[in-house]
């Protein structure tokens, strides 16, 4: 599964729509982790496009739909990605609790925002990143997001590039974990 993973456009789509221009084509999954989940559709619109599929969750700056949950469980039986905001797990203090969301769910990779930071870290055989923010970035010059290649054979390895947009769209740093 390849997915596009943004997380806290706090309804500013002007990054968000570039992104989607550029990348929704070509993964099959819209990932946004929440603050500013309803920002998906004005972004495609304003560009013209038609999203593939997309999966939210509820972050603590959404009063969107109040059935949109907090926490997600996407991906393959073979490698279960969990989705979350980050905000009732204190990512802000650390990604303890983060991981420990991800263990019990049986999740390879967790997908948390909040933070507004990059952020990649392979803890007890869990993956936890962090896209950064696609419209208010803490700890670049620039709004971020990933692209996150996780095929269903746990034997491969996930594929994960973060980029940043600002004049044009380049990628700053190419892993190879797990």
């Amino acid at each position: 599964m390849k997915l596009l993973v943004v997380s806290d456009s706090h309804h500013d789509i002007r990054y968000l729509a570039r992104a989607l221009k550029q990348f929704a084509g070509k993964v099959d999954l819209v990932a946004h982790l929440g603050d500013g989940v309803d920002d998906l559709w004005p972004a495609a619109e304003a560009i013209g496009l038609r999203l593939p599929r997309t999966e939210s969750v509820r972050g603590n700056g959404d009063d969107c739909d109040p059935g949109l949950w907090p926490r997600r469980l996407i991906g393959s039986a073979e490698r279960p990605i969990l989705m979350l905001h980050g905000h009732n797990e204190g990512a802000g203090e650390g990604v303890g609790r983060i991981v420990d969301a991800g263990v019990a769910s049986g999740a390879k990779l967790v997908l948390f925002g909040h933070t507004h930071k990059i952020f990649m870290e392979e803890y007890r055989g869990l993956l936890a990143l962090n896209p950064g923010s696609i419209s208010r970035p803490r700890d670049r010059r620039r709004p971020s997001f990933a692209i996150v290649d996780a095929p269903d054979d746990p034997e491969l390895a996930i594929d994960v590039h973060f980029y940043e947009v600002g004049s044009g769209i380049g990628r700053v740093s190419e892993i190879y974990p797990l």
